[in-house]
């Protein structure tokens, strides 16, 4: 298996988590109930499969096979072993197989597996041959609900039954059983028609989103954005945008002081959001990252942007205002922040609608074409700190 198709593989993956199960406040002394998750992964939610079983033993006795799991929500499944199992392998059969047991039923297998000090551990990923696995748990933390690699002292948020709602703030780490997680992601499907939530907020801890993670969030208008460096997933050959399902139903769109990379797409086609503010620790804005934000009328520049990527701006169809704070941004040429170049045409060109364009006292160096055709302005003041002006400007 080349690099690629390992790494295909585990983007596509979805964590397999074990955990005790405590119900009505009562625990299960001669049994324990352990789950599966199965949704998305190349190997074992292929072919509508629905036999799942587990060979579980301790130490060095005979093992014994449990019942078939039963699916108790999508892609989750669950059964009972005997409380003092400490050894278990999840097999996937066939699915005409009438009952678990040691045969060419069996399409797949994971190795031997130990739970850990926790009892707890997640199957991640398939890579030449072996399932890859680490120590994790779900934990309720606030009103959010993570899974919690111990070894990492990372968490991952993912989604409730009941979904969440109302105003939600992500932290960027908590402490959990005297330990201290760091929230780097959010889960594919972990917000999925969240109908009741109105705000969200993204910690600057958050590395990744996973796919369709807000789709269907019909009341989401309000987004504040912290995320360093959060680049915008990419599966199978396209790109999904977080927010792209909701895009016409936001209306604010805040982005943090510590933000130093505004994502690709981040914000395409937020047709209602009417201004736009770039702090200062922005270093660089990506392809298309406002584009078609067709209500917006101004936007402010921070002085850390040092690249703007290719039709970030365009067809922003009401966007008159510019305040460019950039000490010193790279030159431009055909692919303008305000217009898309292709096949020697210009489209979604807002050139000519912008009226005001205002240079912020720290400027140092105005970049190459980045006023070119805009025919609609009347003046522009060039402040003292400018040293020089690039061709074209």
């Amino acid at each position: 298996m080349n690099s690629n198709n390992i790494i295909s593989n585990l983007m596509r993956t979805k964590l397999f988590t074990i955990f005790f199960a405590l119900v009505a406040g009562v625990v299960t002394i001669s049994a324990k109930t352990i789950y599966l998750n199965t949704g998305g992964s190349s190997l074992w939610g292929k072919d509508g499969a629905d036999h799942f079983a587990v060979w579980h033993w301790q130490g060095s006795g005979s093992g014994s096979w449990s019942s078939w799991m039963s699916m108790v929500e999508a892609n989750i499944w669950s059964v009972e072993i005997s409380d003092s199992s400490d050894k278990v392998i999840f097999c996937r059969f066939n699915n005409s197989a009438s009952s678990p047991d040691w045969t060419s039923s069996i399409w797949n297998q994971t190795e031997d597996l130990e739970p850990g000090p926790n009892n707890l551990f997640t199957i991640t990923g398939w890579s030449d041959g072996i399932w890859s696995i680490y120590e994790a748990t779900h934990v309720k933390m606030g009103d959010l609900y993570y899974i919690i690699e111990f070894d990492k002292k990372i968490a991952k948020v993912v989604g409730d039954s009941n979904k969440y709602s109302g105003n939600i703030i992500i932290p960027s780490s908590f402490e959990y059983s005297g330990t201290t997680f760091k929230v780097v992601s959010i889960e594919e499907r972990s917000f999925e028609a969240c109908s009741n939530m109105t705000s969200i907020e993204i910690p600057n801890s958050v590395t990744s989103i996973g796919y369709m993670a807000f789709s269907d969030c019909s009341s989401l208008t309000t987004i504040v954005w912290n995320a360093k460096n959060c680049p915008i997933l990419e599966k199978n050959g396209y790109i999904y945008p977080p927010f792209y399902s909701i895009r016409e139903n936001i209306t604010s769109f805040t982005i943090g002081n510590e933000v130093e990379v505004i994502p690709s797409y981040l914000c395409y086609g937020m047709k209602k959001l009417t201004s736009i503010l770039i702090s200062n620790s922005v270093t660089n804005i990506g392809d298309y990252a406002f584009f078609s934000c067709s209500d917006l009328t101004s936007a402010t520049i921070g002085n850390g942007v040092t690249s703007i990527g290719s039709a970030a701006f365009a067809d922003c169809t009401n966007l008159k205002s510019i305040n460019w704070n950039s000490i010193n941004c790279t030159d431009f040429s055909y692919n303008n922040p305000f217009c898309y170049f292709r096949e020697d045409n210009y489209e979604y060109d807002i050139r000519n609608k912008i009226t005001s364009f205002t240079f912020g006292n720290e400027v140092e160096y105005i970049p190459a074409y980045l006023c070119s055709k805009m025919n609609q302005l009347t003046s522009v003041t060039i402040p003292n700190s400018v040293t020089n002006i690039g061709e074209y400007a």
